[in-house]
Parts: structure tokens; sequence; C-alpha cells
């Protein structure tokens, strides 16, 4: 059976062919399973791929004579590309029960088909070389010293991913369209299902392990475009290209099975040894697609609340995709997360993310795993949903009365995690705020106002209305500014209620900002939205709509200059005032022209560091301003005007561009992602975009974080209070920042906002400046 090899050494032949005997005696016991021939039997005997050669197991194609058709795709009486058989006997069920439990590391009558899983475990080793394909050698184990659950546990796992890479090795030798391919094991797995069995249940098992294995579609063949309508439209058919494949193949699937309980309920217990193996193999590999895992345990329900183990699974399959390693410092266990795939391109990454994420979501590992990281990254990656998700799914195991302890694995307290949601939710609406996503952040204080959003809930509504009512009085829709005023309110009673309600014990602790919000003091909530509606309404010249809303509200309307000055005076004293930051500096003008952007860049070029940050609108694309900042002056600059022309795009690269991505400079910005973002998308007339990389640029939110771990998850304003002294005064984040010109209050928050990324990078590090 095997070819001789002049260079092969006595060894590797011995091991090529004890290979070889194991799967005759594997497709031998395969060949009784009658049901399982049309989805089975010949995917395991066809082919075995070891690290050196393929072994062809040609002397058993006469034994899949009968059966040659399986995969005919232009047969006429197949279903979904595979032909069925019907030809069974009472004596072959009872061997097909028997040899399936035997499979599956129970007890087996038949020695022969035991010692040939023996073997075939010896000869693999570990699960990561069942599907390698570099050409390492293979270590025999004769003796094997594991205990006989583990070693049954593993000839099962080994088996599982034998049979679905020879799976996805049979369906790709068919030179089908990729879309063809997975349709065909879909519909498939969805035919199988008619016939309610434990056979059937493994061989649907195994065709969403064969999906798991195949690489997922990406949005990187199209090559490097950077016409951005050219872009948006390749990556649409990409997207679309990726929706259609073993992913979406997965989805339906899931549903199919989902919905037949009969079925679901028979393959329970089968599916679910077939999901841990594949589980265990995603602990040393990065093969497996976990996005297909997760619809695999959708499909027959199956998370930790089945079985404990899966916590510790699903968390090992995380970290290894991750890179997510637990360290112990002194006696608390603290998590760290390495930039997963620095090697791989960024769709690549996003990708893997997803994934882990999603069977985070699904399998719950948060007895072994801090959700704090995960949410970090979903947030990096703007999976702001899947963050929502995370966020949910550990509060509910961590408030669970229902603790089963798990042997070997480092689990966390429960208070202690509980505690570590709340502040993860807290940091996660915070986060969203600071990117100005005043929508996104109420919906999420409200959707996860039990699992921590009540911290933020008054103060994410509250912004979300200083932002509508922005944009409805500028657009003169002002029947809405009632209804956002009403909303605040609301907020505040559901709050105020809550909390009456509670014990002290169970309250949530507020931090003096969220108790001001709630106070009948001048700075409350309530007070905030009213004097902020009628001073909008009053630089918009609407007089008759301000008074009308003043009497409503029973509030004097009255323009008092000299009230007014108070009010302003009292407010500087609480927030980081211009004249305080930079004396004797003139309120920075807007910079539209090229050659004014390249005189005022000439003055701060040789600065040490730099600071910077962008102002958008919600509903735009792009910046709307990019802020420039050296230690002593801010450049403001009009980002949709320098990128209309050609020569603004040389100007910008050429100056703020090139400075950006070089490796001598130190660029600062405070969580900068969504700033960066945002000025890759905005429209640019020329076809390379003036922003060519961003090397020079350091977060300082991680800096700090890293200095002081209190300040981790604060926003700018926060930390500014913290080396600074004083707050940012926020009043104008919800300008319309597209709108021109750029009032005062507007070139002064905006510029603020830049300069306090130097200053908060020169406190942490003076001797650089």
């Amino acid at each position: 059976m095997l070819t001789q090899h002049p260079d092969a050494s006595q060894l590797q032949q011995q091991r090529l062919h004890l290979v070889d005997r194991t799967m005759q005696r594997l497709a031998l016991s395969l060949l009784s399973f009658s049901r399982l021939i049309p989805s089975l039997t010949c995917l395991t005997v066809i082919q075995y791929h070891t690290p050196t050669r393929p072994v062809h197991l040609s002397s058993f194609a006469t034994k899949l004579t009968s059966h040659n058709s399986l995969f005919d795709m232009t047969s006429t009486d197949s279903i979904g590309g595979f032909r069925s058989t019907s030809d069974t006997t009472a004596d072959n069920d009872a061997q097909m029960e028997e040899t399936l439990f035997g499979l599956f590391g129970c007890v087996a009558d038949k020695p022969d088909i035991q010692n040939a899983l023996n073997v075939l475990q010896s000869v693999l080793a570990a699960p990561a070389a069942a599907v390698s394909t570099d050409d390492t050698e293979m270590e025999v184990e004769q003796n094997s010293t594991a205990e006989p659950n583990q070693n049954a546990e593993r000839r099962f796992a080994q088996h599982a991913i034998l049979v679905a890479e020879s799976m996805c090795d049979i369906v790709n030798d068919m030179n089908l369209h990729k879309k063809e391919r997975w349709q065909a094991l879909q519909k498939r797995a969805e035919f199988l299902q008619s016939d309610v069995s434990e056979a059937n249940a493994l061989a649907v098992s195994m065709v969403f392990g064969a999906l798991s294995l195949f690489p997922p579609e990406t949005a990187t063949t199209a090559g490097s475009n950077s016409n951005n309508n050219k872009k948006s439209k390749n990556k649409n058919n990409q997207n679309d290209e990726a929706q259609s494949g073993p992913k979406a193949a997965a989805s339906a699937m899931s549903s199919t099975t989902s919905r037949n309980k009969n079925f679901r309920h028979k393959g329970r217990i089968i599916a679910n040894n077939v999901l841990k193996s594949f589980l265990v193999h995603s602990s040393c590999s990065d093969t497996i697609n976990l996005t297909i895992l997760t619809h695999f345990a959708k499909a027959f329900k199956i998370n930790h609340e089945q079985d404990p183990q899966y916590s510790e699974l699903a968390a090992n399959a995380i970290r290894y995709s991750l890179r997510h390693d637990l360290v112990e410092d002194g006696s608390t266990a603290t998590t760290i997360l390495v930039d997963p795939a620095n090697d791989a391109s960024e769709d690549v990454k996003k990708q893997r993310v997803s994934s882990a994420l999603a069977l985070a979501c699904q399998m719950g590992p948060w007895p072994m795993l801090s959700p704090v990281p995960l949410i970090d990254i979903a947030i990096e990656l703007d999976y702001w949903h899947t963050a929502e998700q995370v966020c949910i799914s550990a509060y509910k195991a961590a408030s669970s009365n229902v603790q089963v302890p798990i042997a070997g694995a480092i689990q966390y307290n429960q208070q202690e995690r509980l505690e570590e949601v709340l502040k993860a939710t807290e940091a996660l609406i915070e986060t969203a705020m600071d990117a100005r996503l005043f929508r996104l952040a109420d919906n999420m204080a409200t959707k996860l106002y039990e699992q921590g959003g009540r911290s933020k809930y008054v103060e994410a509504r509250l912004y979300h209305a200083f932002d509508t009512i922005t944009k409805v009085v500028y657009k003169r829709q002002l029947p809405i500014i009632e209804r956002q005023v009403d909303r605040v309110d609301k907020a505040v009673e559901k709050l105020k209620s809550d909390m009456a309600k509670e014990s002290n014990d169970e309250q949530v602790v507020l931090d003096e900002q969220q108790v001001l919000l709630l106070s009948d003091e001048t700075d409350s909530a309530r007070k905030q939205i009213r004097r902020f509606a009628l001073n909008k309404l009053t630089e918009a010249g609407e007089g008759v709509a301000a008074h009308r809303l003043a009497s409503l509200w029973s509030m004097d309307y009255v323009y008092d200059e000299e009230a007014i000055l108070v009010a302003a005076a009292e407010r500087r004293k609480r927030y980081l005032q211009w004249d305080e930051c930079l004396a004797g500096a003139g309120i920075p003008n807007l910079l539209s022209e090229p050659q004014e952007l390249r005189t005022a860049f000439d003055r701060i070029r040789n600065d040490a560091v730099f600071g910077i940050d962008a102002e958008w609108d919600e509903e735009t694309i792009g910046a709307g301003l990019f802020q420039f900042s050296g230690r002593n002056e801010v450049l403001l600059i009009d980002i949709p005007a320098l990128s209309s022309t050609e020569e603004g795009v040389k100007a910008l690269s050429e100056t703020v561009g090139a400075l950006m991505n070089s490796s001598e400079a130190t660029v600062v910005g405070f969580s900068p992602r969504q700033d960066l973002s945002r000025l890759r998308v905005s429209k640019c007339v020329s076809t390379n975009h003036w922003l060519s990389g961003t090397r020079a640029v350091v977060d300082a939110q991680r800096i700090a974080g890293e200095k002081e771990p209190k300040l981790r998850k604060l926003g700018l304003a926060r930390v500014s209070q913290h080396y600074l002294g004083k707050p940012l005064d926020k009043a104008e984040q919800c300008s319309m920042w597209s709108s021109r010109p750029l009032s005062e209050s507007q070139r002064i928050y905006a510029a603020l906002d830049a300069w306090t990324c130097v200053a908060i990078y020169e406190k942490i590090y003076p001797k650089r400046q």
C-alpha cells in the first residue's frame, strides 16, 4: 500500500505504515455506520495527510465502490450535493450504536477499534499536530501516562479534527466555487436533521467542524486603492462575499438546528463532546474559526450553564486567540492583553477579536477570565454592541448564586468580579461619551442600567439631550426641545426613585459629578438642560421660543448681562481656562488656506511634544476640525476646506501628516483611535491621503493609566483634573463642528483639548520636555 521512497528513513516508513493500518481499522469500523455512510465514512478514509506526505488508502477503494457517488454534485438524486443511502438492517443499527459510543470514549466491546484509536492518538501525539501543515516530524509515544478518561477525550478530539479536515479536503478537491462548497455542506447538514439519530447528530457536528477549518473571507484581496469611492465599493463587495461564506453557512445551520427540538435534544450529548474537542484544539492553534464554534454551540444551546467545564475551555481558547496571559501580582490575579497577531492584517485581527468575543458571550468564561481586557479591545476596534454583550454576559455570571468550582483552574472571587463588571460597564459608557457617541452612550446606559449603567445614566442622557438640542435648534425643529428636557427629567426621577428603594448596602456609589446632577443645585441636570436650551435659542435668535419655554418651566427669561458675567465667573473657578494655560497667547483662528497652515506649522515644528484632537458631527463622515498643539500655540486646522484642494492636501501631507508619521516625533492624543479613524475617512481630493501613517502617536490615556492605575478608565476631563488641578469644561462638546464660522467658545474648547494632551504628557515625563 505504501510507495517506498529511497530517501525516507526506515523509522519514518514504519510510522507511515502505522498510520495506514490505523486508518484501515478506523475505516472498517466506520463502514458499519450505515447511517453515517452518506456523510462521514468516505470523508474519513479517502485521504489522510501526514506532515511529510499524503497516504492514499487505495486498498479501500473497493470498500467504497457502492458509495462512490456520495459527493457527486451533478447527481439527480442527491440532496444538497450529497447522495443519501437507505439500506440498513437491525444488525447494522446495533453495531452502529455500539461502535459510535466506543468512539466517544465509553467502554468499547471491540478491542480492534479501541486499539486503532490508541494508535491514532499515539501517532498524532498532540491536538495541534492533526491540522499542522509544516514538515515537523511527529513523535510517537508508545506508552501514555495520561489517565484513561483523558486518553479517551484526546482520542476523540483527534478523531473529530481528522474527520473535519478530511471533509474539507474532499470538498476542496471538487473544484467548486467556494460558495457552492459551503452550501453543499450546509444543505447536507440540514437534510440529515430530518432523521433524528445520534449518527446524524455526529454528522451535523462534523459539518460545523469542517466549516470552522475553512479560512474566513477577508477584505484584503482587493488591493490597496486609496480612492474613497472605490475603496467603499470594493469593501461592500467583499463583505457580501464574506457573508455568503462559512460563517453564513454555519449561521443558517445553527438557526435550523436550534428550531429542531427533537434533533437538538437527541444530539446534544454528541455535539457536546465534539464541541469540547474543537475548543481543546483551539487552545493551542489558530486553525479553527471560533465564530463557527459559537454558531455550533448556539445550534445545540450549549454553554457553561449546562457544563461548567466550558468556562475553562472557552477561556483557554480565547486566551490563545488573543494572546492573553494570566499573571499573578501578589495575591491578586491581573490580566495582560497582548496585541493580537502583530503580523496579521487589520482585517484578520478584527476577525480574530470578533470571533473570540462572540465565543465569550455564548460560553461564559468569566469564572476564569476577566471581562475588562475583552471590553477594552472591543472598544478599540469599535465593537460597541459586542462590548455591551460582554458586559451583560459577565454580569449574569457574576451575579449568579450558582458557582461551580473547576479543578485546577484559576477562578475569581464572585464579589470582586461583580464590582469589576460594574466598573467596566461604567468605563464603556464614559468611553462612548468621550468619543462623542452620545446617543450610543445613552442607549447603553439604559440597556445596561442594572449592569453598572446607572452610575452614568443621568449624565449620558443629559449629554445626549445637549447634542440633540444643538442640532434641532440649528435645523429649526424647536418642538423637539421639550421632549429632550422631559427625557432628562424622567432619568433623574428614575434614578432617585431607585436609590430611595435600596438599602445602604445595595446602593451604587455615585461620584461627585453624578450626585451634583441629581441635586437641586445650580448645576443639577434639570437646571443645566433648561439653561442650555434657552441659551441655544437665544444664540439662534429665537427669542419668542425661548420666552415661551422659560414661562413653561417657571424661569425668568431676561437678558441680564451682569447675571451672565457672575455665572461665567463661577464657571471659570471650576474649569480649566484659556488664560491659565496659554497666558498671553491669542485665541487661535481657523486655518483654511494652505499657506496659513504652512506658516503656523513653522512656528511650532521644533517643539519636543505635540498634542492632537479632532472634532466632528455624529451624522457626518470624517473630521470637521483637527487640533494640533505645540507647547505654546495651538493650530485649528479646517480639514474639510484643506482636503478639498490638491494644494491643501499637499500642505497637510508635508506638515502635520509628515510629523505624525515620523519616528523621531512624539505626538500625544487621548484615546486617539476615534480621532485618527475620523481623520483617515475624511474626504480627500487626492488619490493619496495626507495621513499616510501614525508612527509618532502615543496614547495619553494608556500612559496615564500605567502611571496611575486609578486613572485607567477615566476620560480627558478627569485626568486633566488629576494632573492640572481642574477639569476641562465640556460645555461646547456638543457643538456643530461642521458649521462655519466657529464661535470663540468653540475655538477655546477645541484648542484646550489638544493642548491638555501636551501638558499631561509633560507632567508624566517631565524630563522629556
